[in-house]
């Protein structure tokens, strides 16, 4: 309930402090998270902000690889592929598409992808408070994913490499002052203890999560052997699927990675108590 609280007023402050393009950012942010965009339109929207801001992106070769990729596809006849009479020239694109998929990594990919939206931020803000608010922002929202059960690694990661933003007093401090400067009323609370309090047990939490990947693979491993199978299905959470391919791979597995579409709300309450009975019974 804090942390929301905190992110509508950083919500409510961002109009006063942040410049066009920081506006831009943020809601392609915001509607890709809310599933209101797509990954594509919105690594799409990104390359807009970096060819307006002529940021340079050499060092994320799967970003520049996936907006190719899209680049090549609106310019290939895929019928005429498929029935061979696409002329020279469209095979050749084709050709080029085909590449460009081979060398794509995904998994690469979504580790580039908060040391991307890094660098833009850090290319179109003008002044500290900018700064300081896309900082605090980004913070609460992994936050939240956090203590809602909805994080994944490289946020994960984001938290574990920028510590020093996840200060609640810090966050409460910021936004009760630009509050009172602008005069928006938002009565920031000061009992950012709550969070501070917990922050050691939410790190633990997720350290724990993190080391049952190598026992997954483990143990399902081990029951293979010991059922003479050659293939087998592991059934796993999405905040384990990144870490999980990378170990399958190292030990020379090959893996085929199958993910649920999702075209309806997750009921937390639900999810939650899903969660706590699954640990409950694997305790037992």
């Amino acid at each position: 309930e804090y942390v929301s609280k905190l992110r509508v007023a950083a919500d409510s402050i961002k109009s006063k402090i942040y410049n066009n393009d920081l506006l831009a950012l943020d809601k392609a942010k915001n509607d890709y998270e809310s599933e209101n965009m797509d990954l594509l339109s919105y690594y799409k929207a990104l390359n807009d902000i970096i060819q307006k801001k002529y940021i340079g992106i050499k060092d994320f070769p799967n970003f520049v690889n996936l907006i190719k990729i899209n680049e090549l596809e609106q310019k290939i006849d895929f019928a005429k592929i498929r029935n061979n009479t696409a002329k020279a020239e469209e095979k050749a694109i084709y050709d080029q598409y085909q590449e460009a998929l081979r060398k794509l990594n995904v998994n690469k990919l979504f580790k580039e992808e908060p040391i991307l939206e890094n660098k833009i931020q850090g290319a179109i803000s003008e002044n500290s408070d900018q700064r300081t608010l896309y900082n605090i922002s980004r913070a609460l929202s992994i936050m939240d994913k956090m203590l809602n059960v909805k994080l994944v690694p490289e946020e994960y990661s984001y938290f574990l490499d920028n510590k020093n933003d996840f200060n609640p007093e810090v966050w409460a401090d910021f936004l009760k002052k630009k509050s009172e400067d602008f005069g928006l009323g938002l009565g920031i609370s000061e009992n950012y203890y709550v969070i501070k309090d917990n922050m050691a047990t939410i790190e633990k939490f997720y350290s724990i999560a993190g080391k049952r990947d190598e026992i997954f693979v483990e143990k399902s491993g081990a029951r293979m052997d010991k059922d003479s199978e050659r293939k087998a299905i592991l059934i796993a959470g999405g905040f384990h699927t990144p870490t999980l391919v990378n170990i399958l791979s190292e030990k020379g597995y090959s893996y085929v990675v199958i993910s649920p579409k999702v075209t309806t709300q997750t009921d937390d309450g639900v999810y939650r108590a899903s969660l706590k009975t699954d640990w409950v019974s694997g305790l037992k």
